[in-house]
């Protein structure tokens, strides 16, 4: 905390918080106050004596808030940092043990927000930059709800200014969107998560499938390469289905929606002109692939390491207009 606060303390804080908690309840009661936005550093010691100092002091707050990063601190190499993600069930035990201090406290069920979280705590982790980054995000987003009602995304973009200006436009920053608005591999995780359906047919720990009321669906798949740098294709089943339907696959990989890839190609040029930004543009959408299916049954999409993958079946109805074979045209 000294870094943000000088000569900053633990009392100091629940002390500061306290005066702002009750100047906002003064102004209307109704508004929403909580903390304390405990972000890695002896999380269990903070969480544990802000609430006693909550419940010591009376204050009725609504709700609790915490960051989340999963990654170890380490050394800087020249402006850039290399961390290591955890395995993300291990990470995830910090929000249990977040979960079970609240809810052995007067505020039990309160609501825990997540008000930032990312892979790296650090703007100038390249990690940020990659697919990699998007497939374990995409696991995060599948499992950070079992103990949050709401997590935030640290940052939508990549203007930041906690580590001054940057140096080349991929840096490492937190951002969905890189510099000229160049969508990020982990940009198409959200946008994925954000078709899906509202009826949950299947959740694993590599793909979430959904249907409409009119029996199609939606899926989304990941698969990231291990701490050591390992991985394997797994193959996923979709669901089976009676009649005509339009499959859509939209792919983000290490060749596909990934223009950190073209920019390195590029010779990593620290300013882009024109020419290079549009280049960067349409290299950074997802390998969009689509096929008719009929009666499907026993499918399996293969998913390749450091992988997101989106599928929609949708159903068709109605036929071709009359004399048009595109197989005659292939």
């Amino acid at each position: 905390m000294t870094n943000f606060w000088k000569n900053a303390d633990k009392q100091a804080y629940f002390n500061f918080f306290e005066e702002t908690f009750n100047a906002i309840k003064r102004v209307n009661k109704h508004l929403k106050v909580g903390g304390p936005a405990i972000c890695g550093v002896k999380d269990e010691e903070w969480l544990q004596d802000f609430i006693s100092f909550c419940e010591s002091e009376k204050l009725d707050i609504d709700f609790v808030t915490r960051h989340f990063y999963t990654v170890n601190v380490v050394p800087t190499e020249g402006h850039y940092r290399y961390p290591n993600l955890r395995k993300l069930k291990d990470s995830l035990k910090e929000l249990e043990k977040s979960r079970k201090i609240i809810d052995r406290s007067k505020y039990k069920n309160l609501p825990m927000y997540i008000t930032e979280f990312n892979t790296s705590y650090s703007p100038d982790a390249p990690l940020h930059d990659t697919v990699h980054n998007a497939a374990y995000t995409a696991d995060m987003l599948s499992k950070l709800g079992d103990t949050s009602e709401l997590y935030s995304y640290w940052t939508f973009g990549d203007v930041f200014e906690e580590k001054g200006i940057p140096f080349t436009n991929f840096y490492g920053g937190f951002g969905l969107l890189a510099e000229h608005s160049i969508c990020k591999p982990t940009y198409w995780t959200f946008y994925f998560y954000n078709q899906l359906y509202q009826y949950l047919v299947e959740k694993t720990d590599n793909w979430i499938i959904t249907k409409n009321g009119d029996g199609e669906y939606t899926g989304i798949i990941w698969n990231y390469k291990n701490e050591e740098g390992y991985g394997q294709d797994i193959n996923v089943s979709i669901p089976q289905v009676n009649g005509k339907y339009s499959l859509v696959l939209e792919k983000v990989d290490e060749k596909h929606g990934n223009p950190l890839l073209i920019w390195h190609g590029l010779g990593e040029p620290a300013s882009l002109t024109k020419e290079e930004v549009k280049v960067l543009k349409d290299s950074a959408v997802p390998e969009i692939t689509a096929k008719m299916v009929s009666n499907l049954k026993n499918a399996k999409i293969k998913v390749c390491p450091d992988s997101v993958e989106y599928f929609k079946m949708k159903k068709i109805c109605g036929s071709q207009d009359t004399g048009y074979s595109y197989s005659k045209l292939i």
